[in-house]
């Protein structure tokens, strides 16, 4: 989540997750997230 950047928190990487369709990994896909 500290690798996130712009404006991103610990809730943001939830909701990140979410989208892509894998929530088993959020804060992996948070990285990979814009």
């Amino acid at each position: 989540n500290g690798n996130l950047g712009a404006g991103a928190s610990t809730s943001f990487g939830f909701q990140v997750s979410r989208p892509n369709g894998n929530t088993a990994t959020p804060s992996g896909y948070t990285c990979t997230s814009p």
